[in-house]
């Protein structure tokens, strides 16, 4: 059985469902000001495992967040990687994850 750690949940804010249990947790520093949790929880049986991700940015850092679309400022639909690539080359910016 697992049990719930209540310092992961005091350090992440997260409370799991009701029956879930938090399995793991991992923080990962993407960039300077910005921290990605990763969030594992589970049933005590476990059969119901889900991943989940929060990333948290300091608003004070030179971090910025961009809403992404085709070809960066066109309607329509492409692929998360191809929208990135498009905003590489049109804004000049490094993209961090694509998750």
């Amino acid at each position: 059985m697992f049990t719930m750690d209540v310092s992961v949940m005091a350090n992440s804010g997260f409370m799991p469902p009701k029956g879930h249990h938090i399995v793991s947790t991992k923080k990962t520093t993407l960039a300077p000001g910005v921290v990605e949790s990763e969030i594992i929880y589970n049933t005590p049986d476990g059969s119901n495992p889900v991943s989940g991700f929060i990333v948290d940015i300091n608003l004070g850092s030179s971090v910025n967040i961009m809403a992404a679309s085709k070809d960066y400022n066109q309607a329509g639909t492409q692929t998360v990687r191809k929208m990135a690539e498009a905003a590489k080359q049109k804004k000049q910016v490094e993209i961090l994850s694509l998750q």
